[in-house]
């Protein structure tokens, strides 16, 4: 098992009955209509891998080895996502930050640990611009 070693790396995968789509209206054919189900778009946000403290966002603590998509974010357009050792971060186009998974060090601005993506509240007049996550802080 290599735990220690982390890169980026191009994961090939193959997704049945998905189809990608433009988030433009626009078609380059006449009359043609986008699928109306099993679509993926580039803002759906797919998680895989250790999963010990809920930094998935899937509501759980089981490890995943095949991606999975995180349905809360579906309709959302996240535009940025920041991964800690043990809790994530999403961005959203109207600058809403959701945070989720560990929360021993108060990382994810909540009272307590959540397994699923929450919305973190700015004092008023606020507006979120970026994120980025360390091995324990936001």
């Amino acid at each position: 098992k290599d735990t220690d070693q982390r890169s980026l790396r191009t994961i090939e995968m193959q997704q049945k009955n998905l189809t990608r789509v433009s988030l433009s209206n626009k078609s380059d054919s006449p009359g043609a209509k986008a699928p109306s189900k099993n679509l993926v778009t580039a803002t759906d946000v797919w998680v895989w891998g250790s999963n010990e403290h809920g930094q998935l966002g899937l509501g759980d603590q089981v490890d995943r080895a095949q991606p999975s998509v995180i349905k809360f974010f579906l309709g959302r357009h996240v535009i940025k996502l920041a991964a800690g050792e043990k809790h994530s971060l999403a961005l959203t186009a109207n600058s809403q930050v959701y945070s989720w998974g560990s929360n021993s060090y108060s990382q994810l601005g909540h009272t307590e640990a959540v397994l699923v993506p929450t919305r973190i509240k700015f004092m008023k007049g606020f507006t979120a611009w970026d994120i980025g996550a360390g091995a324990s802080h936001s």
